[in-house]
């Protein structure tokens, strides 16, 4: 074998465990490993990765309802350019395809492969991406997609937690812009960052960081607006291995309107605490 029989654009992604409860085996191989939890697909979660060399995630966990499935079975998936291409030299190499369908799961496009012993594999290809980097029409992602994909990483914030969460030592950070602050008030606190400058300031390897940026383990809760453009950033933060990053469900203006419901003295409700994009979500 050389490497003119390497598939082009190859690249090994993830190893992937099949099991039945994928919280459970990341929190066990996170402690065997001594690595971090690097993100969470769904809810509840259908994978669970733990932090691997950036900049992909070595091991993760994928959850399987299939009964007859053995225990702690194993297969690789391998990142392609094009998935026909590839399909094509494997089949070439002595390998197989196993199912006529490919399926789209976590905005990316899976193959099931077989290898000359049968042992599976999938080829995977990121939707949107082509060999040129030009999204396609059917594959192009709204920024409302964004933040449902951002969402599902992230152990959010209610309102009426967030003193309890202060209380526990979390970083409270408002990323809203001057005139929103300026126009409807402070949050009780926080520290206050601009969103242009967030991953410089909370980045424990960068040497622009703040002070009280205690490490990778540290809880941080990011505040927007209405709670829409913190998810986004939430996630950005957690890529940079800050594992416990997170937003306040509704924003300041959630936090508002359960404050308003408690100093009425009644309990907030669930729309309190809600998302609502209004005028400009993002800021």
């Amino acid at each position: 074998m050389t490497t003119q029989d390497r598939i082009e654009g190859a690249n090994l992604a993830w190893v992937t465990m099949d099991c039945g409860d994928p919280v459970r085996l990341s929190t066990f191989w996170s402690a065997v490993l001594g690595v971090a939890e690097g993100g969470r697909i769904a809810d509840p979660p259908q994978y669970v990765m733990l932090e691997g060399q950036a900049p992909r995630q070595v091991l993760q966990f994928q959850r399987v309802t299939d009964a007859n499935l053995p225990r702690n079975r194993l297969h690789l998936d391998l990142v392609v350019d094009d998935v026909d291409s590839a399909t094509v030299r494997v089949e070439q190499l002595g390998g197989s395809r196993k199912s006529d369908s490919d399926f789209d799961e976590a905005g990316y496009r899976w193959r099931v492969m077989a290898d000359p012993e049968g042992n599976e594999f999938c080829l995977v290809h990121q939707l949107g991406k082509l060999s040129g980097g030009e999204a396609t029409e059917m594959n192009r992602r709204t920024v409302d997609d964004l933040v449902i994909q951002a969402r599902a990483r992230l152990d959010r914030v209610a309102p009426q937690d967030l003193l309890a969460e202060q209380a526990a030592g979390a970083l409270l950070v408002d990323i809203r812009l001057a005139e929103r602050r300026d126009r409807d008030g402070q949050l009780p606190g926080a520290i206050v960052i601009d969103r242009n400058v967030l991953e410089w300031r909370l980045d424990p390897a960068s040497p622009h960081r703040r002070g009280d940026v205690a490490g990778y383990d540290q809880r941080i809760i990011l505040v927007c607006n209405e709670g829409c453009s913190s998810s986004l950033a939430a996630a950005t933060l957690q890529d940079l291995g800050l594992h416990r990053a997170t937003d306040l469900i509704g924003g300041y203006q959630g936090w508002v309107r359960s404050a308003t419901a408690l100093a009425a003295g009644t309990r907030p409700t669930d729309r309190d605490a809600q998302d609502q994009p209004g005028e400009d979500p993002g800021v």
